[in-house]
C-alpha cells in the first residue's frame, strides 16, 4: 500500500473512468439500435458494465465529498442540498423533454406506458411498476433511482453523525442487498431499489474509505486491476438471475481502485478530451437516451439496411451523441448548475458524480 495526497484533491483517473462509463452505455444502447434495425437480438451486452463502474465511483466519491462534512453544521443538509443541485435539474429537463415527445412524436420516443402516478414518480425517483417493469419516463432513470437512494443513505448517516459513513452504510446497504429476496412484484417501490446491485456503491465507499486512511493499491497491484478487469467485463456473459454485482460489480471495483491507485502515474498522461468528456458524461448520459431512439426510428423510416451501413450508421449515432452531450453540459447542465440557489461552492472533481 502507498501513501497518497490529501484525499480531497481532484482525481482524474477517476473523471477518464466517468468518460468511458458513459461511453460504454452509450454504445451498448447504440448496439441495441443496431439489432433492431438487423431484426436480430444480438446487440453487444457488455457495455452495460458502463452502470456498473459509474454505481463504484459514485460510491467512491460520495464518501470523499462527505467526508469534510461530518464535523460542521448540518452535515446532511449541506451534502443533499449538493448531490440535488447535481442530480435534479438535468434530470428534471431531460425528463420534461421526453414526455413533451411522447405526445408530438410518440414514434420517435421509448414506450410511456404510465398513468399519471407513473409520471410524478418518474420525477422523484421513486421506481413504479409498469406492465411488470419499474422504468421511469427516461429510460436510463432507473439507475438515478438507485444514486438517489445511496445519497438518502449518506445523509442519514451524516444527520445521525455515523463517523466515519462507513460504519452506518455497510450494514444498511448489506441488510437492503440481503433483503431483495422478498423484493416481489406489488410490493412498494422502495424494495425493487433493495436490490444486489447497492453492493457496488459499497465497494466505492470502501475504496474510498481506505483512500481517506492513507492507502491506496501498489503499482503492481494497480497495474494487474487495470489489465484484467477490462478483460472480466468485456467477456463475462450475463445470465438472467446472475450476480451482477460480483460478475460485473467486482471488476468495476478493481478498475476504479487500480485507477486511484496509479492516479500519480497516469494524471498527467490522461489527455484533456477525455477529461473533458468525463466532464460531460452526465449529460451524455442523459441525452443519448433522447437520441438515439430517435435516430433508430429514423433509420427505420427510410429502410436503411445493410451490414455496413447499418454498422456506419451506429458509429455515426455515437458521435452524434457525444456532440451533443458536450453541448448540452455546455449549454444547459452548467447553466443550470449555476442557477440552482445555493450558497455552496462547486466541488472538486473528486466531489462531483
Amino acid at each position: 500500500m502507498t501513501q497518497p495526497k490529501p484525499a480531497h484533491r481532484s482525481f482524474v483517473t477517476i473523471q477518464a473512468l466517468r468518460a468511458v462509463a458513459a461511453l460504454l452505455v452509450v454504445v451498448h444502447h447504440a448496439s441495441m439500435m443496431s439489432a433492431k434495425l438487423r431484426h436480430t437480438d444480438r446487440f453487444w451486452e457488455n457495455g452495460a458494465a458502463g452502470v456498473d463502474i459509474f454505481f463504484v465511483i459514485s460510491g467512491f466519491v460520495i464518501i470523499l465529498s462527505a467526508a469534510p462534512l461530518a464535523q460542521k453544521q448540518h452535515p446532511a443538509r449541506t451534502f443533499l442540498l449538493r448531490r440535488l443541485r447535481r442530480l435534479v435539474p438535468m434530470y428534471w429537463v431531460v425528463t420534461s423533454v421526453e414526455l413533451l415527445l411522447t405526445f408530438v412524436a410518440p414514434t420517435f420516443t421509448t414506450d410511456l406506458r404510465g398513468s399519471p402516478l407513473h409520471v410524478i414518480s418518474s420525477y422523484f425517483f421513486w421506481p413504479t411498476y409498469i406492465d411488470g417493469g419499474a422504468g421511469p419516463i427516461l429510460s436510463v432513470g432507473w439507475t438515478l433511482n438507485f444514486e438517489m437512494l445511496f445519497y438518502l443513505l449518506v445523509t442519514l448517516a451524516l444527520a445521525l453523525r455515523v463517523v466515519p459513513p462507513v460504519r452506518f452504510l455497510v450494514p444498511v446497504i448489506l441488510c437492503l442487498a440481503a433483503s431483495s429476496h422478498w423484493a416481489e412484484q406489488g410490493h412498494l417501490g422502495i424494495l425493487t431499489l433493495a436490490s444486489p446491485m447497492l453492493l457496488e456503491f459499497l465497494y466505492g465507499v470502501l475504496i474510498a474509505q481506505a483512500v481517506l486512511q492513507g492507502k491506496t493499491l501498489g503499482p503492481i497491484v494497480s497495474c494487474i486491476f487495470i489489465a484484467v478487469a477490462p478483460v472480466v467485463l468485456f467477456t463475462t456473459v450475463m445470465h438472467h438471475g446472475a450476480p451482477r454485482c460480483l460478475l460485473w460489480g467486482l471488476p468495476a471495483a478493481a478498475l476504479v481502485a487500480g485507477s486511484v491507485g496509479l492516479e500519480s502515474f497516469l494524471a498527467p498522461r490522461i489527455p484533456s478530451a477525455l477529461q473533458e468528456l468525463g466532464d460531460s458524461s452526465y449529460s451524455l448520459y442523459l441525452i443519448h437516451a433522447l437520441l438515439l431512439p430517435a435516430i433508430a426510428e429514423s433509420a427505420a423510416r427510410l429502410h436503411v439496411h445493410g451490414e455496413v451501413t447499418i454498422a456506419l450508421l451506429v458509429w455515426v449515432s455515437v458521435l452524434v451523441c457525444l456532440l451533443c452531450g458536450e453541448l448540452s453540459y455546455r449549454l444547459l447542465e452548467r447553466p443550470l448548475l449555476t442557477a440552482w440557489p445555493s450558497r455552496i461552492p462547486r466541488q472538486t472533481v473528486a466531489a462531483n458524480s
